[in-house]
């Protein structure tokens, strides 16, 4: 496997140097490093990425994590998700205009805050290297579908200036 962490992202050749083991503990060292409650999840079209989202998310669940996938969407989309909804993090799997053999994980943190080398990506890729075992408390996960209505209705309240607080709805990936 080559070198996967990049100056800004996880990136490499699908499945050769990046794969659903490798998101899942990728999404667990994100979840641990930022201690979060709540990561939202973006995808883009590649073929490969629904097999990194089942990884990723696995592992951010088991590190008790709870887990909001928007779907598919464009990279500002999901920035406006993870900045509007008050996530702890979140993680886009797309590979930006990188040819289609590749895919990647781009992480922001609290508040939208793009994630490097020079800020917390060495520190996630630290607990990445180190770690061989996950927590095993379980958070829950949420599709799209099941709160497309709150995150939309929430994301346009929220645009208008409004207080609005969305509760957890039933259901898991």
């Amino acid at each position: 496997m080559g070198n996967i962490f990049r100056d800004y992202d996880i990136r490499g050749i699908y499945p050769d140097e990046i794969n659903s083991l490798i998101a899942e503990k990728a999404g667990n060292a994100v979840a641990r490093f930022f201690n979060a409650k709540k990561i939202i999840v973006g995808e883009d079209g590649r073929l490969s990425s629904s097999d990194l989202r089942n990884g990723l998310i696995r592992g951010i669940r088991k590190a008790g994590t709870d887990v909001v996938f928007i779907g598919r969407s464009t990279t500002p989309l999901f920035y406006y998700a993870s900045t509007s909804s008050k996530a702890d993090a979140g993680i886009m799997i797309t590979a930006s205009h990188n040819p289609p053999q590749y895919n990647g994980l781009k992480i922001v943190g609290p508040g939208g805050a793009p994630v490097g080398l020079d800020t917390s990506l060495a520190d996630i890729r630290e607990i990445f290297d180190k770690d061989s075992t996950f927590a095993i408390v379980v958070g829950s996960a949420y599709t799209a579908d099941e709160m497309a209505g709150a995150l939309s209705l929430y994301l346009i309240l929220s645009s208008l200036g409004k207080n609005v607080s969305v509760t957890k709805v039933s259901g898991l990936i």
